[in-house]
């Protein structure tokens, strides 16, 4: 019997949704945190990657074409040019409305020419840190920031709480330790936070409530199945007493249910007074960061349709160390970048995800104010599904991977430079070791021919056993200096054949590096142009209803 119990306590609908809505706010909390940790990097790497690429161009001799005509690109007056060669060929005045008031602000058409990689690169890199600046302004608007630590002390007091204490002074506890939230806490975190702890107590108050509920029904019966076995003969003090002590789990299940309609009613403002403002400013925030995003990743694009021009003028420049570590950490901040961009995605699929799931379960009828909020969560929610981020991770891939071919080729090119040093200086040790031999052998035996011409050989046999060993020696000697004149020819035909081998393998970095950035480069901020643009759309449309979701509460 007690089995069957516990397993109906266990399997109640209201105590497995309370669980399950519990769980998706912890879930929500933790990929909010995520959100702001992904941000973050994101921002970083781009920084990083305006660095990195413009090292790496500085090393690069590639000069864009005199055939290639200059972009014409519009730039607020506001906005530093110095990165571009840029001439103003006209002005015009624009006009933009929001919420029936005008605000008008110049614009000027500019004509853009860059004369090398170098210049490009600058250009990109600027727009990579306002890119940069714009999300960082996103997120000290909405306050979207890492947790430094993580408050347990709610935790801690429902763990060490003995089931046998009054739900009343839990709720005192509560209230006592600030989960009720200041004026001053209207951060998108603490809100989270506060949810999350009357989620908490809901849950432990719905179980308090079923188990009372359980013990009620069971004391119900007990008593309906004495009073059929006595027939009513009971004493009038014992009836009293079990009448007394039904009253009594009465009335702990009433205060029970009247702790769950509260907390519910706490939750439900927050919720509705709370969150779903918050709500639309994080969503107006994400638009205006996203336009912004959209407009430099698309004049990046307009910018990078020059390397279409680029020219090698000097094809036998070799790679120097400097430029191949910066190559190195090109491919380093790319992949950072790629993997960055992926994880910025996830966490904010995963923590609409989250936030709209546990906002269906919180819904009691369709009559609620945030039937209109959930909407617009399930459309946001179904605009990062259709996102298509896919084809900027595959265009970032494809840069990644034409840099790395570049770095590879240029490791060859560095290792057969070294190689040609090495051989270079072993050659000029052997023939400074040649000389000296040669020194050594004409000093030696002329010293040793004249000095036989002046000696009075007595004996022609001592002569000719000297004149022997000094033809013998002047003979290995020779064939030593031979040797060695071979060894320095085949010296001389390696230098040789590495230094032409270093030439090709300069020339084929050059233009592999040329190839790479003309077939690479332009997807990518294509299709970052492409991407930022349909989100930007997707969540205009999302923004539309936040906005009469937040109108409908407030009324």
């Amino acid at each position: 019997m007690g089995s069957c119990t516990s397993s109906l306590f266990h399997t109640s609908t209201s105590i497995q949704r309370c669980k399950s809505r519990r769980h998706l706010m912890i879930q929500t909390i933790r990929s909010f945190k995520n959100l702001g940790l992904a941000h973050h990097a994101y921002f970083r790497s781009l920084r990083q990657m305006a660095a990195s690429l413009i090292v790496f161009a500085s090393g690069e001799p590639l000069y864009v074409s005199d055939v290639v005509p200059p972009l014409f690109i519009q730039y607020p007056v506001s906005e530093e040019l110095s990165s571009h060669k840029a001439i103003p060929v006209g002005t015009k005045q624009l006009e933009k409305s929001k919420d029936d008031q005008e605000a008008k602000s110049v614009e000027v058409r500019m004509a853009v020419r860059h004369r090398n990689l170098a210049e490009i690169a600058a250009a990109i890199g600027e727009s990579f840190i306002k890119v940069s600046d714009a999300g960082e302004a996103f997120l000290d608007h909405v306050q979207i920031r890492p947790y430094k630590k993580k408050s347990k002390g709610l935790l801690r007091m429902f763990l060490s709480r003995s089931r046998s204490r009054k739900l009343q002074d839990v709720q005192y506890q509560l209230e006592a330790t600030g989960i009720q939230g200041s004026e001053g806490q209207k951060s998108h975190s603490s809100t989270l936070e506060k949810l999350l702890a009357f989620e908490k107590k809901l849950y432990e108050e719905v179980k308090m409530r079923e188990r009372l509920k359980i013990k009620l029904e069971k004391k119900q019966k007990y008593l309906e199945s004495q009073e059929l076995k006595y027939n009513g003969i009971e004493g009038s003090s014992r009836q009293e007493k079990k009448e007394a002590s039904m009253n009594k789990l009465r009335l702990a299940f009433r205060i029970a249910s009247e702790e769950v309609s509260n907390t519910s009613s706490a939750i439900i403002r927050t919720r509705d007074h709370e969150l779903a403002p918050q709500l639309t400013k994080l969503c107006n925030g994400m638009l205006n960061m996203w336009r912004r995003m959209n407009h430099f990743h698309y004049t990046q694009f307009l910018i990078i349709q020059q390397v279409g021009g680029l020219v090698n003028q000097s094809t036998d420049e070799p790679t120097t160390d400097l430029h191949h570590a910066a190559t190195c950490q090109l491919e380093a901040a790319i992949s950072n970048w790629h993997f960055t961009f992926q994880q910025m995605i996830k966490c904010q699929r995963v923590y609409i995800h989250s936030l709209h799931n546990w906002l269906r379960l919180t819904i009691v009828n369709f009559n609620d104010p945030s039937v209109k909020l959930a909407e617009s969560l399930n459309k946001w929610n179904g605009v990062l599904d259709q996102l298509p981020d896919l084809s900027v991770s595959e265009a970032i891939q494809r840069f990644l991977h034409a840099v790395h071919v570049i770095n590879v080729k240029q490791a060859e090119e560095v290792k057969t430079k070294l190689r040609v040093v090495k051989y270079g200086k072993k050659l000029e040790r052997k023939s400074k070791h040649l000389t000296k031999m040669e020194k050594r052998y004409y000093k030696t035996y002329r010293r040793d021919a004249d000095t036989r011409a002046r000696v009075d050989y007595r004996d022609y046999k001592d002569y000719q056993l000297d004149y022997e060993r000094q033809v013998n020696d002047e003979k290995r000697e020779k064939e030593r200096i031979n040797e060695k004149k071979r060894e320095i020819k085949d010296w001389l035909r390696k230098v040789d054949e590495e230094t032409k081998r270093h030439i090709k393998a300069v020339s084929e970095t050059r233009k592999l590096a040329l190839n790479g950035i003309k077939m690479s480069l332009p997807s990518v901020f294509q299709a970052m142009a492409r991407v930022s643009g349909l989100f930007v759309e997707g969540l205009e449309s999302v923004y539309r209803n936040p906005e009469s979701c937040q109108t409908s509460v407030t009324n």
